[in-house]
């Protein structure tokens, strides 16, 4: 009986204290590299990731493979002008802790072109493990101001059903977008808006300045599993001049950010 006892506390401290099933700790990346199209360059996403970063005295060297209008396949095998190079040739001739994949924001709108996405990021993610490299997917926002229901949760599957076969994590800013409209629907999103708080009216669907703030708190969010309720820096690059928001309403954006990431990560986690 003695016996029994004993063991049974032992299994009660391991079960308690054993790093074996411990939650592992979050690896926070140094070298990043962004491959995507206008989604993450318009008003500077990586620039205002740097400054969060910065902020909160992170270490983060961000490199980018961008083309306007591009997909993942695109990019996987084509060279940008300026660089040269592919993402592959980017990904494999680097020395990158983590590689950031933003996909055309079109690429759910058919089965077929959901397939080819499948595809890629496979390829995508036998190099990375062959340079022992990470990767995350940025889930781009619909380009459409209402968010519709139906088109979120078919982009949304996409990614989360190709993050979970791959082991990977991802940023779901598509997300962060749609509960920002629903709780928030005075703030401009995107720049055709006509109305709201920061609309640009402009011709095209891209995000507003705002919307790249809300999509870099929800990056900042997945990037370290760290909320980013009280960072400071509150603005979004115009070129190089900044483009900065009232407190109150990037105290919400941060609030969004970090409990759309929470909720998808506890789907992940759940098998869902």
């Amino acid at each position: 009986m003695r016996i029994v006892t004993k063991l049974g506390w032992i299994a009660l401290l391991l079960a308690l204290g054993s790093p074996a099933i411990a939650a592992e700790p979050v690896v926070e990346p140094h070298h990043v590299l962004m491959v995507g199209n206008s989604l993450t360059y318009t008003y500077n996403i990586p620039a205002i990731l740097a400054r969060f970063a910065a902020e909160t005295d992170r270490e983060l060297t961000l490199k980018t493979h961008f083309a306007g209008g591009k997909d993942l396949t695109w990019h996987w095998s084509n060279a940008r002008k300026t660089a040269g190079l592919t993402a592959a040739q980017v990904i494999e001739q680097g020395d990158f802790d983590l590689v950031i994949l933003q996909d055309s924001s079109r690429r759910s709108l058919s089965a077929e072109s959901r397939e080819e996405f499948v595809q890629v990021t496979k390829e995508y993610q036998q190099l990375a493990a062959k340079k022992s490299t990470r990767l995350l997917f940025y889930m781009g926002f619909l380009r459409n101001e209402k968010f519709p229901e139906d088109q979120v949760q078919t982009l949304d599957a996409m990614y989360t059903d190709q993050a979970d076969a791959l082991g990977i994590s991802c940023a779901p800013v598509a997300l962060a977008f749609q509960r920002c409209h629903q709780e928030r629907p005075d703030l401009a999103l995107l720049d055709n808006r006509t109305d709201g708080k920061y609309a640009l009216n402009k011709t095209g669907t891209h995000q507003s300045p705002f919307g790249s703030y809300l999509a870099a708190c929800t990056i900042y969010a997945a990037l370290y599993d760290r909320s980013p309720v009280g960072l400071e820096f509150r603005a979004a690059f115009d070129q190089k001049k900044e483009v900065t928001f009232e407190k109150e309403d990037t105290a919400a954006a941060q609030d969004i950010a970090w409990r759309t990431w929470q909720a998808w990560k506890k789907r992940q986690q759940q098998g869902s």
